[in-house]
């Protein structure tokens, strides 16, 4: 009897002397649509005097868009030593898809042995809008048809008469300041003029710089559209990123940009559309990246920009 209560208090300091480890591993969700941000949190409660080693998150969650990384969080309560960390993803495709499992080390202080533990995964599933084409689109509920009165009928009358009037007032004007107008010689000032003032004005504006990074993304998208429209003569401003690509590629002219084009909307478009916050960097390389467009297809009698500024060009 004796023998055997030596043992189980053997066993228990044994038992003690181990490392504890609980690691929790859990997303806010598990059903996402494309593009939604993943919350990621990873817990790992461990026995004091031991020493974690934490699992290479990046490389485990290199299928996933990483938006955010968030500091680790370490609190120390009695004889446990609480580890968090947070993360925040992004998936751009309909997929059922798995947070891996990360190895977690743990080693005493003092003592080159170490101890591996796993965590489970986590499985999610990412999809789209269901779209039924079958289905026409329908009003929530119809709209109310309200009958008009006599007074009411004379009241549009009368307005519409003055708004005739007032219009036709207006392209009077707009007739004699355009006789005066024809008699300026029109100035025409060429695509890539228009295109690296509007860029150097954005870029005075510093909008990235004070907050307004999908507004910066959007203009400076836009004056590339716009000068893509002058100066090959497709309609930009209406084509998707990619469309443009493919009727860049079938330009003689264009076909030294293409790839320089399709990084650059690939960027703007991940702000724009998918919520990507991008690093500071990014934000130059693509004001860069815009002018590069415009002077390597600046026409062949158009060499020196300095030298081709209009006068009126400050007015664009």
């Amino acid at each position: 009897m004796v023998i055997k209560k030596i043992l189980i208090l053997f066993l228990l300091i044994c038992f003690n002397s181990l490392p504890q480890l609980k690691v929790e591993v859990k997303t806010d969700s598990t059903d996402y649509l494309i593009g939604d941000f993943i919350y990621l949190q990873i817990k790992a409660v461990y026995s004091k005097g031991f020493i974690l080693q934490e699992p290479f998150f990046r490389e485990n969650l290199k299928q996933f868009e990483i938006i955010n990384e968030n500091p680790v969080k370490s609190d120390t309560m009695e004889n446990k030593i609480t580890y968090s960390k947070e993360f925040t993803l992004s998936y751009y495709d309909s997929a059922e898809v798995y947070i891996p499992s990360f190895l977690f080390v743990l080693a005493r202080q003092g003592d080159t042995s170490k101890i591996y533990f796993s965590s489970d995964s986590v499985a999610i599933k990412i999809h789209s809008i269901e779209v039924k084409a079958e289905e026409d689109v329908k009003d929530i509920k119809a709209p109310i048809k309200i009958p008009l009165n006599i007074l009411e009928i004379i009241l549009w009358i009368l307005s519409g008469l003055l708004v005739l009037a007032i219009l036709y007032f207006i392209f009077k004007k707009i007739l004699k300041r355009k006789d005066v107008e024809s008699e300026k010689p029109e100035i025409i000032i060429p695509p890539h003029i228009v295109a690296l003032t509007k860029l150097e004005e954005l870029e005075k504006e510093k909008l990235w710089q004070n907050g307004k990074v999908k507004e910066y993304h959007s203009r400076i998208t836009e004056i590339i559209r716009e000068y893509f429209e002058k100066r090959f003569s497709f309609p930009a401003l209406e084509l998707t990123s990619s469309e443009q690509i493919q009727l860049l590629t079938s330009i003689k002219e264009a076909e030294k940009i293409v790839k320089i084009t399709e990084e650059f909307f690939t960027n703007a478009d991940l702000v724009k559309f998918a919520k990507f916050n991008p690093i500071p960097d990014l934000n130059s390389i693509m004001m860069n990246q815009a002018k590069e467009i415009v002077n390597s297809t600046v026409p062949s009698d158009f060499t020196d920009y300095e030298k081709n500024i209009n006068p009126e060009v400050n007015n664009v």
